[in-house]
């Protein structure tokens, strides 16, 4: 369970930099979180839904739609990075053996150095580009849609996968 939520952060990090409608020089890369996403997840046999909402210019949130009891997360930026705030995890896989907090920052800058090239940027010139990061030692593939948007993760040594789908855009 505690590599599933290690991969769901993943996602929820993954959404918010990659939210902008294009992809620009790192030094002038800053989200735009004027978006929703819909992911369907399955892991072990077992489907789970979330809802990524955009809430304000600052943060963004997950919400668990199943398992219930997994209520979902919330994700803050500042100048310092990506804070995160756990809230409705079951006791028994609330303590994670990574800080969430510490995780989210080796994320964003795991990501930013699979995204963007030597070149300076990440230009997708056809149908598709994918980079793949390791989160936790995990290996997670991510596909990219020609407009920037996320489309797929996967990390098949788990047996997790989650299509995403751009829905409702809050701007």
């Amino acid at each position: 369970m505690k590599k599933l939520i290690s991969v769901f952060l993943l996602t929820l990090i993954t959404a918010l930099l990659c939210s902008c409608d294009s992809f620009v020089k790192p030094e002038e890369f800053t989200p735009q979180l004027s978006f929703g996403l819909h992911m369907t997840a399955k892991k072990n046999n077992r489907e789970f839904e979330a809802d990524i909402r955009c809430t304000d210019y600052d943060s963004i949130s997950l919400f668990f739609t199943h398992p219930e009891e997994l209520n979902g997360f919330s994700v803050t930026s500042s100048e310092k990075g990506f804070s995160v705030n756990v809230f409705g995890i079951p006791d028994e896989i609330s303590d994670y053996e990574i800080n969430p907090e510490s995780l989210l920052n080796v994320l964003f800058e795991t990501i930013r150095t699979a995204v963007f090239s030597q070149h300076g940027a990440f230009i997708i010139n056809e149908d598709s580009a994918e980079a793949t990061l390791s989160v936790d030692g995990i290996p997670v593939k991510v596909s990219f849609s020609k407009d920037g948007y996320i489309r797929e993760i996967s990390a098949e040594s788990i047996d997790f996968y989650a299509q995403f789908e751009k829905s409702v855009d809050k701007s």
